[in-house]
């Protein structure tokens, strides 16, 4: 061996990389430095004999010299794991680069490391070496560096080629992770340009052809593993143990059909899982394993069995009842493997198929489910429903009764069912979204388009609309752009791209750095990405809750974790490490995983600071009522149980504790703050309460979910919900809560957000265009009729609401010149359209609009820009705004040369006195027309017939009106009515005697002066004008007014001059002793008649 030890470190001329914490490449004196200290390591290489790759160590030694890749194949036990690495550094590799060996869990990466070690005489870190998310035991004498698949993917960052690696090896790929299977597809391509590389891709007997067949038909070697015989016995509990019934007792039936798989009743599930327990006792003695799909589900399986033990013979109350499952404390995963002496039920989740071997099984009973995390292509959520496991997972769960004796595995369905499942279960790939997996292949330069992401040689190809659905999510978080079919990074994409968590999570750090909250958001990120450090243990669930109720938060479960930080801050600053995890075991919080959230935040802080974002510690509250009650307590202890204190966090106002429950106030601007980081990263994962649901929550897609029980806010009901995680069991569930205004959803949704505005208007109060906005998000309406200003939503709209109404309607406080110089124009203009009774005249708001149109740049949408532009605009024109009357007047309107002439507003009087003219042009209203407004003195002295000739404007019509009142006999001597009128007005002497007078006798010359050769001659008398037909607008109307200005009263008013002479004259002769008016004009003789013309 030392000859090929020899050959593998004389090959030159390639560049080394550091093995993942350094980006720059080895210079030569590194290389040798590294090579030499390698080569001083002499590991011992022994090879236990009772391991079954023992005994294919000389074939798996020949197939991995001979070829660039190696499929080895063997059960759990066979020793692949620890050995190959033994045999790669015996072939001499090693040296110039290391062995990597990956491992898909921190926990296997270094217990494996640690087992290498022990086996070669080598210490940890010194020629063996691991490296996983927190820790890294690696230096330059690592030959072997053992680490998860995780870390190896970082690495590709700055070590595209892998050149620190002699070989690599993929352990446990049959467990088909994202990463397993991004890492194989990276290795399939990388291949051809390192052909020095030699890769081992080791998995259970699990489908190793399809490894083998994904890179050119590579060698496999299969490695028998330790087992013994095992006796499957089928035992279909529920419909289809009736059916089965049924089908044995009919002997005439037919073949039955193939049997769907199908998921058993909870009840019947728990009854089969009893009596198979009982078949079992009846063996030989040796422990038996249950398989089930949940936590759930163990615990309703560990209270059935207590009660059916309990129940029974003294014997059967020595069983113990052992639950395993991956939220357990490590200390009661630990009693799975302690040494025991009474006989054992281990009731277990899939964890125990491949990853845990529990010591001393004998029998397994399977029953066939288990929850597989799958990713809903509708709803965009992950969810973990209970399904029928694989074959291939069946078998697995049956050989774990065959390793250390002859067993006997009961299946709790029938042999039908096992045969009818999908023979493996499906790769991880086809299962969740695969944002991340997009991140890094577009990070890495692996793919620029979505058919490069496809045409990727994953071992098994995503589905085309995974990927869009993993793009999606990406733009939604601002880290991704299309450009014509070409994906690229954006600044925040290539910032996520180099944080090893989620995504979403990272997108919340960045968020919290731009409020200011990055290290209270780092603290909650970091506990969202490992396992929840309070533990429940079932025989002190009550205690445990009741010391972890003080640091829960009415509104936010997301809050809750920050008090708990914050408890944990105070107490590992004032203890010592041994009190400190003593005080963590007594209050039931996990050591280990708060050391694991305390290193999280760390290196996440580190990770972000490289990539130029600053993330302070997270602060620690000021006042808090835990760290209030530990204060208080004598030597910082406190009775299990004890209801916190009361207290109140000065910054962000930590809750109050009512009767041991977390009193609910509003945030405070701080925690508000976090919330809105929080949902940048979750903008899929809200809620908003259905009035009529009974608890249900209206999701993103059309989804309806309800708060997980175990959320401070599962009895509150908030009307709309965030939540860190959405999980699919029986139902929807929203785990890890929190309360929010629904703003803050729109506010981190950007254009994603769908607004509908309606009813734009304008407001005087706020001095700009409204209009009422409705919001939604993916389906769900957030924001319902809130008003908004429209100048950024519609500026054009906005600025022509702001003309009319502002500018020409004068909805508006303010008091400018224009305005008030505009306002005379205008009412000069209508004053004239009175008068002529033709609104044709005015040009209308359209003049005054496009006026203001021309003169206002656009960017005047409202009064604050026009006060802002006004004030300078004002300065070089101040008469910019202002129109004249002439240009409210229509450019095709007919109006009268002498318009004064025509149409005077005053009738000048005898004795110099004048009685005013007023207009309306307002048909139907009694006032439309002309009024003549008299002082009683000049009322009694005016000469009624004067005022039957109108105003010279109106006189034409109202001979046109007069000649049309005449009975229809002699009407019809005088058409058409116009052109007689238009005729005979010349003919006229205005104002000699009454008009109806001096009109009768021209009609009558006209009539019988020979002019009509074919009608008999009549004659006209003023009775035959109805005076009651003429329109009103053509009828004076005459108002004795007494008094000016606000002293002007109306003493009376009529149509009837003569009639209201009368009345003034009776009223007068009942005032006894009065004299003239003081009111009259000087030198009037108020009996002289007549008056002169208008």
């Amino acid at each position: 061996m030392h000859s090929a030890a020899h050959a593998r470190g004389s090959a030159a001329g390639k560049v080394t990389w550091s093995g993942g914490r350094r980006g720059a490449p080895d210079s030569g004196g590194q290389v040798e430095r590294r090579a030499a200290a390698r080569r001083a390591v002499r590991p011992r290489l022994e090879y236990p004999p009772e391991l079954p790759v023992s005994a294919e160590r000389e074939e798996i030694a020949a197939a991995i010299r001979d070829n660039q890749v190696v499929i080895v194949a063997g059960e759990t036990g066979s020793g692949k794991t620890t050995q190959l690495p033994k045999i790669c550094m015996e072939l001499g590799y090693g040296i110039e680069g290391m062995i990597g060996h990956t491992q898909p869990r921190r926990i296997a990466a270094r217990a494996v490391a640690s087992r290498l070690a022990e086996e070669t005489r080598l210490e940890l870190g010194h020629g063996i070496g691991y490296q996983v998310r927190f820790t890294s035991e690696v230096d330059d004498s690592t030959r072997v560096k053992v680490m998860t698949d995780g870390i190896l993917l970082a690495e590709l960052r700055h070590d595209p080629q892998l050149r620190a690696y002699d070989v690599i090896i993929i352990d446990e790929a049959h467990e088909r992770s994202l990463n397993i299977d991004f890492l194989l597809g990276f290795l399939a391509r990388l291949l051809p340009q390192r052909p020095d590389l030699k890769v081992i891709i080791t998995s259970a007997t699990i489908d190793p052809e399809s490894f083998a067949a994904h890179f050119d038909n590579a060698p496999i070697i299969r490695v028998s593993g330790r087992t013994y015989p095992v006796e499957l016995r089928y035992r279909p509990v529920g419909q289809e143990a009736a059916d089965a019934a049924a089908g044995r007792a009919g002997e005439d039936d037919e073949e039955p059909a193939q049997d769907e798989p199908v998921v058993p009743d909870a009840a019947d599930q728990l009854e089969g899982i009893i009596a198979a327990f009982d078949e079992l006792r009846a063996e030989a003695p040796g422990d038996i394993l249950v398989f089930l799909s949940g936590e759930r589900e163990i615990r309703d399986a560990a209270e059935a069995l207590e009660a059916h033990l309990q129940r029974g013979s003294a014997a059967a109350r020595q069983w113990e009842i052992v639950p395993l499952f991956g939220r357990l404390s490590a200390g009661d995963q630990q009693r799975v493997f302690a040494p025991h002496s009474r006989p054992r039920v281990v009731l277990a989740t899939n964890v125990a198929e491949t990853s845990l071997t529990v010591p001393g099984i004998v029998y397994v009973i399977d029953a066939g489910t288990a929850r597989i995390s799958r990713y809903s292509n509708r709803t965009k959520v992950q969810r973990l429903p209970i399904e029928p496991i694989s074959q291939a997972s069946a078998r697995q769960r049956a050989g774990r009764s065959g390793r250390t004796s002859p067993g006997i595995a009961i299946r709790l369905y029938s042999e039908a069912d096992f045969a009818a499942r999908p023979e493996y279960t499906d790769p991880e790939i086809l299962r969740t979204n695969l944002a991340s997996v997009i991140l890094q292949m577009v990070s890495l330069g692996f793919a620029r388009t979505e058919a490069e992401i496809a045409s990727f040689p994953f071992l098994t190809p995503p589905e085309p609309k995974a990927v869009r659905d993993g793009r999606t999510l990406l733009a939604e978080l601002g880290a991704l752009t299309v450009d014509g079919g070409r994906l690229a990074l954006t600044q925040l994409g290539r910032i996520l791209a180099r944080v090893p968590v989620d995504p979403r999570l990272a997108r919340m750090i960045l968020a919290g750095a731009q409020h200011d909250c990055a290290g209270e958001v780092t603290a909650i990120v970091a506990a969202l990405s490992i396992q929840d450090p309070r533990e429940r243990p079932a025989e002190h669930r009550g205690e445990a809750d009741a010391l972890h109720a003080r640091f829960a938060d009415a509104r936010s479960d997301f809050l809750s974790y920050l008090h708990l930080w914050d408890w944990i801050q105070d107490q590992s600053a004032r203890l010592s490490s041994s009190k400190f995890r003593r005080k963590c075991r007594a209050e039931y919080l996990n050591y280990v995983r708060i050391r694991e959230w305390q290193d999280l935040v760390g290196q996440l802080r580190s990770m972000l600071g490289s990539a130029g974002v600053h993330v302070p510690r997270p602060p620690r509250l000021e006042s808090n009522p835990a760290l209030a009650d530990e204060h208080e307590a004598p030597g910082g202890q406190k009775p299990a149980g004890a209801a916190p204190s009361d207290g109140k966090d000065k910054r962000r106002g930590a809750p109050r504790m009512e009767r041991g429950k977390p009193a609910k106030r509003p945030y405070s601007q701080r925690e508000a703050d976090i919330h809105k980081s929080l949902i940048t990263g979750l903008l899929s994962m809200f809620g908003v309460k259905v009035p009529e649901g009974r608890g249900d929550y209206q999701g993103a897609r059309g989804t309806r979910m309800r708060i997980f029980p175990g959320s401070t806010l599962f009895k509150q009901g908030p009307d709309v919900i965030v939540a860190a995680e959405l999980v699919e069991t029986s139902r929807l569930w929203a785990r890890t809560c929190a309360e929010v205004d629904p703003e803050w959803i729109v506010q981190a949704a950007g254009p994603l957000a769908k607004h509908q505005y309606g009813e734009p208007h304008w407001s005087t109060k706020t001095g700009s265009a409204m209009a009422y906005d409705r919001v939604s998000l993916y389906g769900v309406p957030l924001i319902g009729d809130r008003r908004v200003g429209y100048g950024a939503i519609n500026p054009v709209e906005a600025r022509e609401l702001f003309i009319r109404h502002a500018l020409i309607a004068g909805e508006w406080s303010a008091h400018h010149a224009f305005l008030q110089h505009n306002a005379r124009a205008l009412r000069e203009a209508e004053e004239l359209a009175s008068r002529v009774r033709s609104r044709r005249l005015l040009a209308g708001d359209d003049v005054l609009f496009d006026f203001y149109d021309a003169r206002l740049p656009e960017t005047v949408v409202s009064a604050a820009h026009f006060e802002s532009w006004w004030k300078t605009a004002q300065r070089e024109d101040p008469g910019l705004l202002d129109i004249s009357a002439e240009s409210l007047l229509a450019d095709d309107s007919e109006v009268s040369a002498d318009v004064a002439a025509d149409y005077p507003l005053q009738w000048e009087l005898p004795g110099g006195a004048s009685a005013k003219l007023r207009y309306a042009f307002e048909p139907g209203s009694s006032a439309d027309g002309v009024t003549v407004e008299l002082s009683e003195q000049a009322a009694l002295g005016a000469d009624p017939d004067l005022f039957t000739w109108q105003v010279p404007g109106l006189r034409e019509e109202l001979i046109t009106a007069l000649i049309r009142s005449l009975p229809k006999g002699k009407r019809r001597y005088f058409v058409p009515a116009p052109d007689v009128a238009r005729a005979i007005r010349g003919e006229l002497t205005p104002y000699e005697g009454a008009l109806p007078r001096a009109l009768a006798d021209a009609l009558s010359a006209r009539a019988g002066g020979g002019e009509l050769h074919d009608l008999v001659p009549i004659t006209i008398a003023p009775e035959d004008f109805d005076l009651s037909r003429l329109p009103a607008h053509l009828r004076l109307s005459f108002a004795i007014v007494a008094g000016s200005g606000r002293r002007r009263r109306v003493l009376a008013r009529g149509e009837d001059l003569r009639a209201l002479q009368a009345q003034l004259r009776a009223a007068e002769g009942a005032r006894p002793g009065q004299g003239r008016r003081s009111d009259s004009p000087a030198g009037q003789d108020s009996a002289a008649p007549g008056g002169q013309p208008p």
